[in-house]
């Protein structure tokens, strides 16, 4: 026959055992979130197009091709059949300009119509053409340039699509168990344990974002790997600013649930009686 204090005992086991164990999934499951998230808005439309520009810009020297054949350019325009299109010579990827683009636009209007073009190409398609094309070696897998250019073939809409799945089902599956969670905790200690597992999950995307940014530090002497290591640094804020965001909501949410907690408990009968004696 079991006695009232060792049900009550085994009761509060229980509970605890399922706050860690809920707590741990809770953290885990927020850790793929943010992961899946970041990746989410760097693959963005927005995002990566101008970080591929840019990084067409670098590997296609595009500046000297433009200047060195946009005199051959415009006389293949002004020769071409109508219909026709023309190509800059040695640009690696494969953008048609109309005659009448390739006669009238100045050496940076041409330089822009490129890049965008590219961008939208690679975004779409992927960048092994663009790295296909250049007969140099690239710069090396760990280096912080070499991470940009392992990248590129991430930035592309068929991924972001499917992060945008991943995301929201994480979002789901990170709720429910946020959810769960509350539902085993007592009073403010809901919001509490809630709000702790979201600040451990924040604090570690911001410790990654400061890691990433700066291994962007460490980037090559050469022109190419400075301008690819740039672009980097610029991608490696998004989960930085992310991590400080969700880290500050966190703590705010933590320090608002303690507070509470410890007004709630000051307002309790108990408490009243014993400032009372």
């Amino acid at each position: 026959m079991h006695t009232p204090w060792r049900h009550g005992a085994s009761a509060d086991t229980t509970r605890n055992t399922a706050k860690w164990a809920l707590g741990l999934v809770s953290f885990l499951a927020l850790l793929a979130l943010f992961a899946s998230l970041q990746l989410f808005q760097l693959t963005s439309e927005g995002t990566g197009h101008r970080s591929l520009s840019r990084a067409v810009a670098v590997l296609t020297e595009i500046d000297a091709l433009v200047a060195r054949d946009a005199d051959d350019l415009r006389q293949r325009a002004a020769d071409a059949r109508p219909g026709e299109t023309v190509r800059l010579a040695d640009f690696p990827v494969d953008v048609p300009l109309t005659p009448a683009e390739a006669s009238s636009s100045s050496p940076e209007e041409l330089r822009a119509i490129l890049l965008d073009r590219a961008a939208d190409r690679l975004y779409d398609s992927g960048a092994g053409e663009l790295r296909h094309a250049g007969a140099t070696s690239g710069p090396g897998a760990f280096s912080a340039s070499g991470v940009v250019d392992r990248w590129m073939d991430f930035e592309r809409d068929s991924v972001h699509d499917a992060l945008a799945i991943a995301t929201y089902a994480l979002a789901a599956i990170s709720a429910a168990l946020l959810a769960a969670l509350a539902r085993v905790c007592r009073g403010y200690g809901r919001m509490v344990a809630a709000a702790i597992v979201v600040l451990a999950a924040a604090l570690v995307l911001l410790v990654a974002g400061g890691a990433a940014w700066l291994l962007m530090q460490t980037g090559g002497s050469g022109y190419a790997e400075r301008e690819l290591t740039a672009i980097g640094e610029d991608l490696a804020l998004v989960p930085l600013r992310n991590g400080l965001a969700f880290a500050t909501f966190g703590l705010l949410l933590t320090l608002a649930g303690a507070l509470l907690a410890r007004w709630s408990d000051s307002d309790s009968p108990e408490s009243v009686r014993a400032s009372a004696t």
